[in-house]
């Protein structure tokens, strides 16, 4: 992120935002340092998928897991079913 920003620096353009994966579910940014980073730079963090793919929506649940690849985290997310 800070070579990125250096490089568009040098041609006038500044590095205004960075859209990572980012909610209560995917916290990592700040465990890896993303977020502090960005936040040292000036740049904004556009959250994508702020409710957690979903899940944290209240549309899903244990017993309505959503389809697709979702189905999986939903599980790990849920917990399996008895």
């Amino acid at each position: 992120l800070e070579a990125v920003t250096t490089r568009l620096g040098e041609r006038g353009i500044p590095l205004f935002s960075n859209q990572i994966q980012y909610s209560l579910l995917y916290p990592f940014a700040n465990a890896n340092g993303l977020k502090a980073k960005c936040d040292e730079l000036g740049v904004k963090v556009l959250a994508y998928s702020p409710i957690g793919l979903g899940l944290l929506s209240g549309k899903y649940s244990r017993d309505k897991l959503p389809e697709g690849p979702r189905a999986e985290l939903a599980k790990a997310f849920f917990g399996e079913q008895p």
